[in-house]
């Protein structure tokens, strides 16, 4: 049972503070890449979405996961007003994958997005909200994976 657990320990620490996924994409999108979704969508193109950059806490873990929750329907927003040939078509898929992946690996319920108000975004907004997000959680890393292995050993007893 406690290899069990040890190994286990391991995985979410491969896929937390290491995670590749989240460094690859912040490459991308930081910092050329709010220049490049400028060439590409118009300066009036708005978005109504409910991510604001309120949900991003700086003591509970949980709330970056609820935070990726509402950002990756944000760009589910987005996704669904755009063609599949659009040139940022698919890095705005893989952003609004990576970001629901995060919220299904720690987080058990959705949170109720008609309790968030409406609001007007650009593109370029998200992207922000996104690069924000992507590098808080690789800030907090540590501690979210502190956060995880008390209940992990609680469990184990």
């Amino acid at each position: 049972m406690k290899v069990l657990v040890l190994l286990f320990t391991l995985l979410v620490q491969g896929r937390g503070c290491e995670d590749s996924e989240v460094t690859h994409l912040l490459n991308l999108i930081n910092p050329r890449g709010h220049d490049e979704f400028k060439e590409v969508f118009p300066k009036d193109y708005m978005i109504r979405q409910h991510y604001n950059s309120s949900l991003l806490c700086d003591s509970d873990p949980c709330c970056l996961f609820r935070a990726a929750a509402v950002l990756a329907d944000s760009w589910s927003q987005l996704l669904f007003r755009l063609h599949r040939v659009h040139i940022k078509y698919k890095l705005i898929m893989q952003l609004q994958k990576k970001l629901q992946d995060l919220t299904v690996m720690n987080f058990q319920e959705s949170p109720d997005l008609s309790v968030f108000p409406l609001v007007s975004s650009t593109p370029e907004d998200l992207l922000s909200f996104t690069s924000t997000l992507f590098s808080r959680l690789k800030q907090q890393c540590p501690l979210t994976e502190k956060w995880k292995r008390p209940e992990m050993d609680n469990g184990s007893a």
